[in-house]
């Protein structure tokens, strides 16, 4: 995937590079961001040459943004104001985090009760999208289970797996709901972005 400016995992790598975590390592250790995760997008930031890298220790590369870099991050912290692009579409844990830290380094968190807000009716739908195929499946599953098809078998082992499936991913989905609940208050007790 190439870079771009509207792309959040983009930006925030970029944001933490700036900030002053300069390997992969440091990202994994200071971030919680996998090698997997971070490797990828310095690469696509050194080609877009928003970052440049030199050899350091033990095979590492250290980055470090450049001035069109800097520029760039500016550009998207100015724009994420204005269009709210930060939240992105919440479909994975990471967002959520991305989007509050990317304000809080931009030092715009007056607008994160609504991202916040837009978090939980993405979350909320969601949800019940994901808790009505659990239910469809489950209703499948029980008319494979009475049939006396042989094709039955290998179709209510396979519905049984997405069952099981979007059962986990509804659970997980309801977790994050109430995760940003949790987060809301703890909101205020960020200290000033450097």
């Amino acid at each position: 995937m190439p870079y771009s400016s509207n792309n959040p995992n983009h930006i925030l790598v970029l944001a933490l590079v700036d900030s002053g975590l300069k390997t992969t390592y440091d990202l994994k250790l200071q971030a919680g961001m996998s090698v997997g995760q971070s490797g990828p997008v310095l690469q696509h930031l050194e080609r877009a040459g928003l970052l440049v890298s030199e050899p350091g220790a033990r095979r590492s590369m250290h980055y470090s943004i450049t001035a069109k870099g800097k520029r760039e991050l500016r550009a998207a912290s100015a724009a994420g104001k204005t269009e709210n692009w930060w939240v992105g579409k919440f479909g994975f844990y990471e967002s959520l985090p991305r989007a509050v830290l990317l304000a809080w380094l931009a030092s715009d968190l007056k607008d994160s009760p609504k991202w916040l807000a837009y978090a939980q009716e993405e979350l909320q739908a969601a949800l019940q999208r994901t808790k009505q195929e659990a239910k469809d499946l489950r209703d499948q599953m029980e008319r494979l289970r009475r049939s006396s098809s042989s094709r039955a078998r290998p179709l209510l082992v396979g519905t049984t797996y997405r069952w099981i499936k979007a059962t986990a991913e509804a659970a997980l989905l309801k977790a994050q709901t109430e995760l940003v609940d949790e987060l809301a208050p703890s909101l205020t007790d960020l200290p000033p972005a450097p």
